[in-house]
């Protein structure tokens, strides 16, 4: 009886450590449960950060991709989601070229590019959300680009340095399908005075714009690099800019209120709150620094006043043949001799063209010159052109097109240019470049025995009919002292302009071996892109 229960207490208490050993083993396994689905959790959470990071990278990428048609881009941030999943991703660019690589700076770039790396990194918003290394997804485009190219055909006036604008001046188009620009390359442009009217757009890609009379305005675009002030209000019912206003890299200054009928968009700030601000009248958007900030502003690069040296080839090869001085004063002599009654006149005549110098008072003939292209190689002139007898002007009748290239010119009394047989002609004066030859740089300095010089027309000045297309050159100074008229186009190192009235009416003109229309394949117009690859970037 008493071994019975002795086995019989030993049967209890195995009972309970096998109970202990069940409850352990338990807890094991819940621990193991519990932790394994904390795993699964995690890297559930995880793996959906990670879809979401490499989803918005992706989207980065491509909205970045979308964006270069408006203008480069140095960097940019994006967010993407909510919550737990949230995620903020970088994207960094790299610009190239033919030369290497580019520099990147305000979303201006060194040069234009040809191929972009895009590199969007995309990390959690909420670091806190996520167990262990934070998660990082990379994705990487290459693509080529291909700028979007603006042209600006029409320069009716260029000015590689400063305008001066005297007495004020007109710019137009002969045409209405065309639009005339007034382009200074460097320097500030001063809309003054009252009767300054420029009928198409201006651009000052290096330097400012100021409208310094109520009565002087631009009924197409205004673009300055820098900043645009108004001094004056625009006259009643009247205004500045009939199209969009762009300041580039600067403030919009006001000491009375301006009108633009476009958009008004500046890089830097307007002046809210003022009462000059609280009289402004726009008819379209404002953007600006500390209003809505302008999402890629377009911008325009100075190109320099065109280089234009003597090329006997591009002449003949557009169909001229080539004369020389004494080849124009033949024209000349041709015309006058017959109406001389004294022998001294015809040896004065001689003696005066030897020497570069149409005389005054010696014939109020009308010159005729040849029914085929010709163009004057005049390099060893310094051409003056004086009044003639009854105070007539020199007048010349165009029958092809014509062309002549001297040192420099001044006329004292008055130039007519027109058609001598009704037909359209192209006619051009032009000062060929000096300095370093080939340089792609307009110099107005020595080359040689060769020193170029100013085109200055004094007194009547300039008269050119409507079929004549004129194109006049120099690298160094224009000056029109009295009321002239041209129709076509005027490139010179700076511009002088006198007396009221001188009107600068558009036309294109072909000048054999140069490119007048200005190119900007860099504004901000963007660029053409085409995809070369797209991937996820795998460490």
């Amino acid at each position: 009886m008493r071994a019975r229960n002795e086995a019989k207490s030993y049967d209890v208490g195995s009972a309970l450590v096998a109970a202990v050993g069940v409850a352990v083993i338990a807890m094991m396994l819940v621990v193991v449960v519990v932790s394994q689905a904390i795993v699964v959790t995690n890297d559930t959470q995880r793996d959906r950060v990670r879809t979401t990071e490499v989803h918005s990278a992706e989207g980065a990428v491509d909205a970045t991709l979308a964006s270069l048609r408006s203008g480069a881009i140095c960097e940019d941030t994006y967010s993407y989601g909510s919550g737990s999943t949230a995620t903020e991703v970088t994207v960094e660019l790299e610009y190239y070229n033919e030369t290497g690589a580019l520099t990147c700076t305000s979303g201006v770039l060194s040069d234009t590019a040809t191929k972009a790396v895009v590199t969007a990194t995309s990390v959690p918003a909420d670091t806190a959300s996520v167990v262990g290394v934070e998660p990082e997804r990379v994705y990487e485009a290459t693509v080529n680009l291909q700028a979007i190219a603006t042209s600006i055909p029409g320069a009716a006036l260029f000015s590689g340095g400063t305008i001066t604008p005297g007495g004020g001046y007109n710019v137009s188009a002969a045409a209405e399908s065309e639009a005339a620009a007034v382009w200074q390359d460097s320097g500030d442009w001063i809309c003054n005075p009252n009767n300054t009217e420029i009928d198409g757009s201006v651009f000052v890609p290096n330097g400012s714009a100021t409208f310094q009379s109520s009565g002087c305005y631009v009924t197409g675009n205004l673009y300055a690099a820098t900043y645009i002030r108004t001094q004056v209000k625009a006259k009643s019912g009247g205004y500045h800019v009939g199209g969009n206003a762009v300041a580039y890299a600067g403030d919009l200054v006001l000491n009375n209120p301006i009108t633009v009928l476009g958009n008004l968009s500046i890089a830097g700030d307007v002046p809210l709150g003022t009462v000059q601000w609280t009289g402004t009248d726009v008819g379209g958007t404002v953007c600006s620094a500390n209003t809505t900030v302008c999402p890629g502003l377009e911008y325009y690069t100075p190109v320099g006043l065109p280089e234009i040296d003597w090329v006997a080839s591009d002449w003949t090869a557009d169909g001229y043949t080539i004369s020389d001085s004494e080849g124009f004063g033949d024209e000349i002599e041709e015309d006058w001799l017959p109406d001389f009654k004294h022998d001294w006149q015809a040896t004065n005549l001689a003696s005066s063209l030897a020497s570069c110098t149409v005389p005054a008072h010696m014939s109020d003939v009308e010159i005729d010159f040849p029914s085929v292209a010709t163009v004057y190689d005049m390099r060893d002139c310094n051409l003056t052109i004086n009044s003639h007898s009854g105070n007539t002007y020199f007048t010349m009748n165009l029958y092809a097109d014509t062309a002549i290239v001297v040192e420099s010119l001044s006329v004292t009394n008055g130039l007519v240019v027109q058609s001598g047989d009704g037909a359209d002609h192209d006619f051009a004066i032009i000062v060929t470049d000096g300095g370093t030859a080939n340089n792609g740089v307009a110099e107005c300095t020595t080359r040689g025995s060769y020193t170029p010089g100013d085109i200055s027309l004094s007194s009547a000045a300039l008269t050119v009919a409507p079929e004549i297309s004129i194109f006049m050159y120099t690298p160094c100074t224009i000056g029109f002292q009295n009321t002239s008229t041209a129709y076509g186009q005027v490139y010179a190192g700076s511009v002088r302009i006198g007396a009221t009235g001188t009107s600068f009416i558009y036309k294109e003109v072909d000048v054999p071996g140069v490119e007048l229309a200005i190119n900007q394949s860099s504004a901000s117009s963007g660029y053409y892109v085409q995809i070369a690859s797209k991937r996820e970037m795998r460490n």
